[in-house]
């Protein structure tokens, strides 16, 4: 019975959530608008639904942006400043990329609005056939990696040169991040290693959007392991800076101690 509850929620977890989209949806037409157009795949972030953390939003600006480029239409993002500005953190390469709120049409006529948070897509073709029909933007509510999906041929060395050079069509780092980031980093000329690890608060110092929880002992296990993992890390990389990021302070907290007492940065 369980299982059964769990397929139905599921099943209707996407319908529903683009119910609740579209009720938004009620923009008035514009006066006047062209008659020929471009499609245009439009990522929204407003947070109209929960979008994740900033990694999060640039896997789904990147899925986005590969469907655009396969349907052959305009892309653009849409952030709203007043919840999350993303723009802060990455510069858009181009200001073309950029969607203001005068052109984010919120219209079902003229608009549709794609839930693509855990969908689970079994084939391009599935994926792509969601932005058929005769609407001048399609509006991806979502922060999922499709790139295996779009991109199936790739060796895992190529998949990460791909979705680098993605990243580099679409977004610059900001000032501001540069000047932060900069702070944090050595002043040597070392090469650097970074490890980033993620823990969607299985280690109770914040809650993660999918409430996941573990006993105090399986945290101190986990933990344990991985700071093992970064010592071994550090010592195979010893002429090498370490770089920690994570969503744990926690576990950065217990990386730095670990650091001082075996000796590795």
């Amino acid at each position: 019975m369980q299982q059964l509850t769990k397929w139905i929620k599921r099943k209707l977890r996407r319908p529903v959530r683009e119910w609740q989209i579209a009720k938004s949806y009620r923009q008035p037409l514009p006066a006047a608008m062209p008659e020929r157009y471009k499609p245009c795949v439009v990522h929204v972030m407003n947070n109209q639904l929960k979008h994740g953390g900033l990694l999060d939003r640039i896997k789904g600006s990147i899925s986005a942006f590969q469907i655009a480029q396969q349907l052959g239409y305009d892309f653009k993002i849409y952030v709203d400043n007043n919840s999350f500005d993303l723009f802060k953190y990455l510069t858009p390469k181009d200001a073309s990329l950029v969607c203001s709120s005068e052109e984010l049409y919120l219209n079902t006529k003229l608009s549709k609005p794609l839930y693509l948070n855990d969908v689970q897509l079994t084939s391009a073709a599935n994926l792509l056939h969601q932005f058929r029909g005769k609407y001048r933007q399609f509006h991806v509510y979502g922060n999922q990696d499709y790139t295996s999906l779009l991109q199936p041929q790739l060796s895992k060395e190529d998949y990460g040169k791909y979705w680098s050079s993605l990243f580099q069509q679409l977004f610059q780092f900001s000032d501001f991040l540069v000047a932060h980031a900069g702070a944090k980093l050595p002043k040597n000329e070392l090469p650097l290693v970074g490890v980033h690890s993620r823990f969607m608060g299985l280690l109770g110092d914040f809650q993660d959007v999918n409430n996941a929880t573990i006993d105090s002992a399986s945290q101190n296990e986990l933990l344990e392991k991985c700071i093992a993992s970064v010592r071994q890390i550090a010592m195979e990389n010893a002429a090498c800076n370490i770089l920690a990021v994570s969503d744990s302070a926690r576990f950065l907290q217990a990386v730095q101690q670990d650091a001082t007492i075996h000796d590795y940065a």
